[in-house]
C-alpha cells in the first residue's frame, strides 16, 4: 500500500466529518492561566501604609473562578470581623448569579471574568465598607486588612485542593451555589430535619494487606528513587548480579524500593518500617496502607510550609516527586505487559501474590499522583496510568463476596476506590437470597433491570400486604391537562374510616405549594402509575420523610403522579425537568444508600451513594442535577449532599475520599441560583455524556428524553419522533456537537448520514467526546456531520480484526504511525483514510477510519480552501507514533 499523506487537513462532509470554521486549531483551555499574584507580597502586605494595603487587599481576591467553592466559609470569618460587612454574602450572591447568566463567556475568557467581573467588585465593596466606617482609624483598617491578608492566604492554599478541575471552571461556577447552601442563615433552613454527618478523621484501607518479603528498609538515609536500590546493595553491576543470582532476595529489594521507596521520595521524609508493616494474626509480617492517610497529611503541611519560605525549593520538590512517580508508572506499565521479567514472578511467588502486590503498588502510586496535585505549581503532574482487570484476585474475591461486576467496572478507574470497596462489604438487596448478582456483567446489573410483565412493588416488611392508596386519577390527569406539576399531600397518616385500608390524599399544583421530590429507582419497589397506587405503609414511611423537610410533607413521586395512559405520561413526561428543578427539596431514596448509618465514615456514606442502584440509572441523572437542595435517606437521618462534599483538609489528604471528589461534584453542577430567582444553564453534550458513564435503563428508547432537561431542548420534539429516531432528533436540535463525536467508541447508528453518530451516550468509561464547549464546532445535518480533522491518507485497504496492528509510514520516512482499531475478530473494514483530531499528532490520538470519495467535490463552498470530500465512518482507531 502507498504511504501516507499523514500531514493532509481536509473538511470532510456528508456520511462523517465536517467543520469549515477550523476552529479546532485555537481551542484553548484555563490550563497554565492561573496567576498566583500576591503569594509573595504577604509580609509587605503585613507592614504596609493604609492607602497601599487598600489597593493590595482588592489584589488579594484575583485568583480565579476555580476558589469560588470556598469563598464562601471565608466571608464568613470577614464577617465575624466587622459586622458592618454583613451586606458581603449577599453581594457576592448577586455577582455570581450575574456573572453565570451571561450567555456570550468562553472558557479562554473566564478567567478575566471572574477577575474583573466578580471578584474585583467583592474586594472594593469589601475595602469600601471599611473605609466608610468612622469610628475606625488607620490602626484598626490596618490591623482588619491583616486578618484579611490571612484569609487571602487561605483561599490560596485552596487551589491546590481545586487544581484538578483547571480545564473546566464552569463546574465550579455552577456548583458554587449549592456549597454557597452550607453556610446560611441557620432561619433559611429551620424547616428541614437533616442529621449533622460525622466527618472524623479515619484511616481507610486502599488494599487489603499484602505479604512483606524482608526487604530491608530502616537504617539508611533519605534518598531519592534513583538510588535507593544502590544505597542499600550496591552499585548497578552488583544489583544485576543480585537479580540473576538471588531472584528472591532481589524481590524484597524491588518491593521495599516501590513501595517504601517510592513513599519517601514523594513525601521527602523518613518512613520507619513500622508505620507501615505489622504482624497478622498469622504471625506473618505483612505490608499494610493503613497509616497512608497520616503520612499523607504529615506531607501537605510539610510541604505547605516549604512553598511559605522557600518557592525554589518547593519546586524543585514537586519536580523530583513527578520524577518518581514516572519512574514507577513505567515500571509497572513494563512488568504488567512483560510478566515473565517481572522480579515477583521470577522468584516464584504465587500468581495471585503478584498480582496483590502490583496492585498494592498502583494504588499506593495512584493516592500519591492525586497528592501532588496540591502542589501549586505551573505544571501539572501527568497522567497516572491505570490498568484493573477482572482476573485479578482481589476483584475475583469481591465477586465471590457478593459485588455486582457492573460496580466493580465502574470503580475500576481508581485503583484506590476498588481496593477500599474490597475491605467492605457489598449491599444486595431484600429477597435475594444467595442469587445476588449472580447474573450480573460488567456491561449491566440484572437486579437493576426491570422487567414490566414480572414488576412487583415492595411493602416496607416482607410480611406486611397492606393495600394500595391512590391519589383521585381525574384531578392528577385535569393538573396535567393544564400544564401543572400534580403534588399529593396527606394530612392523616391514619387509614379513612371507611374500611378499605386506603389512605385519603389531596392532589394540587405545585405552583401554589412547596414540595419533595422523590428520587428512586424501580428495582426498590416504588415504581407505580396513579391508577394502580403504591402500598399504603410505603406511603406513610415516605410522609414521615418528606414532614421533616417541607411542611405538610408534600410531595411527587412517579408512582403516584405519573398516569398509565399514554398521552397523560407524555404530559409528565413534558414537566419532568420542572418537576426536579421547582422542588424545594429532592429526596433521594435507595435501598443500598439507606444500609449506611449517618455516623458511618465520610468514606463509607460516598461509597454507598456512588455504588448505588440510584447512581447507576439513566433517569436518576437529571432528578439529581436538576435539584435545587439533594438530600439522602441515610439509616437514621437525612443529609443534604453539601455535608458529603470532601473538603477539609483531612479529607483533601484522605486516599479514599479524595477519588470520590469528582463524583459527588458531578452531581451538583448545573444550576444556578440566588434567594429570589433561579437561572438555568443548559450542560454541553460532553458533559452530559461523561455524566451518564455507567448509567443503565430497560428503556433504551428514554435516553433522550431523559437527558433533554439538561441539554436544555424541548421533549416534545423528542416525544414526537418515533423511538428510533430519537437519537439523530437530538443531534439535529443540538446541531453543534463536540468535533470528536465520531471518534467514541461503542456501537453507530445505521441511519445514512449518521453513521459516524453514537447509537447511546451510556458509555463504559471508554474514551469521551470533549467537555469544552469551544469545542463544539461540528455542525449535524441532514446529510451528514461538517467539521474539520487532521487526515492520514493512504491506497484503498482492507483490515481484518486478526491483524496485528497497522503500521502507516510518512511520506517523509521520519515516523511510522501504529494503528489500532476496534474491529471484530472476525469482521474486515475497507478504508483509505485515517481521521484524527489534528496533525501533526502530538501524542496518542483517538481516530476514524474512513473511506473518503477524493472525487466528490459537491459539498465544497465556494471560496473554500481545498475541498470537503465526503467520508464514511468504518471503524474507531486509536493512532500512537
Amino acid at each position: 500500500m502507498g504511504d501516507p499523506e499523514a500531514h493532509r487537513t481536509v473538511d470532510v462532509t456528508a456520511e462523517n466529518n465536517v467543520n469549515p470554521s477550523n476552529q479546532h486549531a485555537s481551542r484553548s483551555t484555563m490550563e497554565g492561566e492561573i496567576a498566583l499574584d500576591g503569594t509573595s507580597r504577604s509580609n509587605h502586605l503585613a507592614q504596609g501604609d493604609p492607602e497601599d494595603l487598600r489597593t493590595d487587599c482588592r489584589d488579594c481576591w484575583r485568583l480565579s473562578a476555580l476558589l469560588l467553592a470556598t469563598v464562601t466559609n471565608v466571608v464568613v470569618k470577614i464577617q465575624a470581623i466587622n459586622p458592618s460587612l454583613k451586606r458581603l454574602r449577599t453581594v457576592l450572591n448577586e455577582a455570581v448569579v450575574v456573572v453565570g447568566s451571561r450567555t456570550d463567556l468562553e472558557v479562554s475568557s473566564m478567567y478575566d471574568v471572574f477577575e474583573k467581573e466578580l471578584l474585583t467588585c467583592i474586594s472594593t465593596k469589601t475595602c469600601i465598607s471599611l473605609e466608610s466606617q468612622p469610628t475606625l482609624d488607620d490602626t484598626s483598617i490596618r490591623e482588619q486588612i491583616q486578618v484579611l491578608q490571612l484569609y487571602r492566604r487561605e483561599l490560596l492554599d485552596t487551589l491546590t485542593k481545586l487544581r484538578e478541575w483547571k480545564p473546566l471552571p464552569t463546574d465550579i461556577l455552577n456548583a458554587y451555589p449549592r456549597v454557597w447552601a452550607r453556610d446560611r442563615d441557620a432561619s433559611d433552613f429551620a424547616h428541614l430535619s437533616l442529621a449533622s454527618t460525622s466527618r472524623s478523621c479515619t484511616n481507610a484501607l486502599i488494599s487489603h494487606d499484602i505479604i512483606w518479603l524482608g526487604g530491608k528498609h530502616d537504617g539508611y538515609p533519605l534518598s531519592s528513587l534513583q538510588n535507593y536500590m544502590q544505597l542499600r546493595y550496591g552499585t548497578h553491576a552488583e544489583l544485576v548480579a543480585l537479580e540473576n543470582t538471588s531472584a528472591q532476595e532481589f524481590a524484597a529489594l524491588f518491593q521495599s524500593y516501590l513501595t517504601f521507596g517510592l513513599i519517601q521520595a514523594v513525601a521527602a521524609q523518613e518512613i520507619p518500617e513500622d508505620r507501615l508493616l505489622r504482624t497478622n494474626s498469622n504471625g506473618h509480617l505483612v505490608f499494610s496502607t493503613h497509616n497512608l492517610h497520616s503520612i499523607f497529611h504529615e506531607f501537605r503541611d510539610r510541604a505547605e510550609a516549604v512553598k511559605q519560605s522557600n518557592l525554589d525549593l518547593y519546586r524543585m520538590w514537586y519536580a523530583r516527586a513527578m520524577n518518581a512517580l514516572g519512574i514507577v508508572n513505567s515500571t509497572l506499565l513494563h512488568v504488567t505487559d512483560e510478566p515473565t521479567n517481572c522480579p515477583f514472578t521470577r522468584a516464584g511467588l504465587d500468581p495471585d501474590d503478584v498480582s496483590r502486590i502490583l496492585f498494592t503498588i498502583g494504588a499506593i502510586g495512584e493516592a500519591l499522583h492525586k497528592q501532588c496535585f496540591q502542589f501549586e505549581t505551573e505544571v501539572r503532574p501527568p497522567r497516572w496510568f491505570r490498568t484493573v482487570s477482572h482476573s485479578q484476585p482481589h476483584v475475583r474475591d469481591m465477586i465471590a463476596a457478593g459485588w455486582c461486576p457492573f460496580t466493580i467496572a465502574k470503580l475500576s478507574p481508581s485503583k484506590c476506590l476498588v481496593g477500599y470497596a474490597s475491605t467492605c462489604k457489598p449491599f444486595v438487596r431484600d429477597g435475594l437470597g444467595e442469587v445476588g448478582h449472580v447474573g450480573c456483567t460488567e456491561e449491566t446489573c440484572t437486579l437493576n433491570t426491570i422487567d414490566g410483565a414480572t414488576y412487583r412493588n415492595r411493602h416496607t416488611m416482607e410480611s406486611c400486604s397492606c393495600t394500595y392508596s391512590q391519589p383521585s386519577l381525574e384531578h392528577v390527569t385535569a393538573t396535567l391537562a393544564r400544564g401543572d406539576i400534580p403534588i399529593i399531600t396527606i394530612p392523616d397518616l391514619r387509614v379513612d374510616s371507611s374500611g378499605s385500608g386506603t389512605m385519603d390524599m389531596i392532589c394540587t399544583s405545585a405552583s401554589v405549594t412547596p414540595y419533595v421530590a422523590i428520587s428512586h429507582v424501580w428495582a426498590d419497589g416504588l415504581g407505580s402509575t396513579t391508577e394502580q397506587g403504591l402500598p399504603t405503609c410505603q406511603l406513610r414511611r415516605l410522609v414521615s420523610l418528606t414532614r421533616k423537610l417541607v411542611r405538610g410533607g408534600t410531595f411527587w413521586i412517579d408512582g403516584l403522579c405519573v398516569p398509565g395512559d399514554k398521552e397523560y405520561r407524555k404530559r409528565a413526561i413534558r414537566l419532568m425537568g420542572r418537576t426536579y428543578r421547582d422542588a424545594s427539596v429532592v429526596l433521594v431514596i435507595d435501598s443500598g444508600i439507606r444500609t449506611c448509618s449517618i455516623h458511618a465514615p465520610l468514606e463509607e456514606k460516598l461509597l454507598r451513594i456512588v455504588t448505588s442502584g440510584w447512581m447507576q440509572r439513566l433517569w436518576t441523572l437529571q432528578e439529581s442535577l436538576l435539584a435545587s437542595t439533594l438530600v439522602f435517606e441515610f439509616t437514621d437521618g437525612l443529609v443534604a449532599i453539601q455535608d458529603l462534599i470532601p473538603y477539609s483538609p483531612c479529607d483533601m489528604t484522605h486516599p479514599v475520599r479524595l477519588c470520590f471528589y469528582g463524583d459527588i461534584f458531578s452531581l451538583m453542577k448545573n444550576v444556578l441560583r440566588d434567594e429570589t430567582r433561579r437561572t438555568r444553564t443548559a450542560l454541553g453534550l460532553g458533559e452530559v455524556a461523561a455524566a451518564l458513564q455507567y448509567r443503565t435503563t430497560s428503556k433504551p428508547e428514554d435516553e433522550t428524553l431523559a437527558i433533554s432537561s439538561l441539554l436544555d431542548v424541548d421533549v416534545s420534539q423528542l416525544l414526537a419522533a418515533p423511538p428510533d429516531e430519537r437519537m439523530t432528533t437530538l443531534f439535529m436540535m443540538l446541531r453543534r456537537l463536540p468535533f470528536d463525536i465520531p471518534f467514541i467508541r461503542g456501537a453507530k447508528l445505521t441511519k445514512p448520514g449518521f453513521r459516524w453518530a453514537p447509537r447511546t451516550l451510556m458509555g463504559h468509561g471508554g474514551q469521551l467526546m470533549s467537555v469544552d464547549e469551544s469545542n463544539c464546532t461540528a455542525i449535524c445535518t441532514r446529510d451528514g456531520l461538517l467539521a474539520t480533522y487532521g487526515c492520514i491518507s493512504f491506497n484503498t485497504k482492507t483490515f481484518r480484526g486478526s491483524d496485528p496492528p497497522w503500521a502507516l509510514r510518512e511520506d517523509s520516512g521520519n515516523r511510522w504511525f501504529a494503528v489500532y482499531s476496534d474491529i471484530g475478530e472476525s469482521d474486515q473494514v475497507t478504508c483509505n483514510a485515517i481521521l484524527v483530531r489534528s496533525l501533526p499528532l502530538e501524542t496518542a490520538s483517538n481516530g476514524a477510519a474512513v473511506m473518503i470519495d477524493w472525487d466528490d467535490h459537491s459539498h465544497s463552498q465556494i471560496g473554500e480552501r481545498g475541498f470537503s470530500p465526503p467520508a464514511s465512518t468504518r471503524a474507531i482507531a486509536f493512532v500512537a507514533y
